[in-house]
């Protein structure tokens, strides 16, 4: 739950609309995401397609990079409208084989609905050559031009809040005011619109909350 909420939540969550009857895609969106709760880091694949064609019947996606030929196939899609009435559906959890990674460069997407009707698009990959080499600790300084956002979650990892850090929060314990549920963030640094997603390690906002409350006690 807590790898894929932050993706979904990107795109945004309702429900479904639109109908016709084959398959057909307008538009693909990608992210990589690089979890640097551990050192090296974590590596995966977020992809969803725009749906022009009932994404209620949506059934797999199968992806191909095109220089390497390495091939997913996802057949538990997440499905949802955005708030523009859009409709997507893809997967946010996509790993390469242990020892591997996600290799750049253009890929092709084919989507497939239950009826066996399919269509391709293609979409790419990019992301700085030195990114798996770096560590938790070289952040923020990790790359130029990085975007700093927050991501907010409850306990059970249930993202509650993704975006700008707002200015109202001083401190902490701010979030908390307007997240009681809150159990934890993670600090995100971002790049191209957010094709590029680094995560940090989980701060806990209890484990902050009852730090401070000792200090005003004493």
């Amino acid at each position: 739950m807590r790898k894929t909420a932050l993706f979904v939540f990107i795109f945004s969550v309702l429900f479904f609309s639109c109908s016709q009857d084959s398959a057909q895609v307008a538009s693909a969106e990608s992210s990589v995401i690089f979890d640097y709760s551990e050192n090296p880091p974590d590596m995966r694949l977020s992809v969803f397609v725009n749906s022009e064609s009932d994404v209620r019947l949506a059934s797999k996606i199968k992806i191909v990079n095109k220089d390497s030929g390495l091939e997913w196939n996802c057949d538990e899609l997440v499905k949802f409208e955005d708030k523009n009435k859009n409709s997507w559906a893809g997967c946010a959890n996509i790993v390469a084989a242990f020892g591997m990674k996600i290799p750049a460069g253009k890929y092709v997407l084919t989507y497939f609905d239950m009826a066996g009707d399919e269509d391709k698009i293609s979409f790419s990959v990019d992301y700085p050559e030195n990114i798996l080499t770096l560590t938790n600790k070289d952040f923020p300084n990790g790359f130029d031009n990085s975007e700093k956002k927050i991501a907010v979650y409850t306990k059970d990892g249930v993202l509650l809040y993704y975006g700008k850090e707002k200015k109202e929060w001083e401190n902490r314990n701010s979030i908390l005011a307007d997240y009681k549920d809150a159990g934890f963030i993670r600090t995100c640094y971002t790049l191209k619109n957010d094709s590029v997603i680094c995560l940090m390690p989980p701060e806990s906002l209890e484990q902050q909350y009852n730090n401070n409350s000792e200090e005003t006690d004493a």
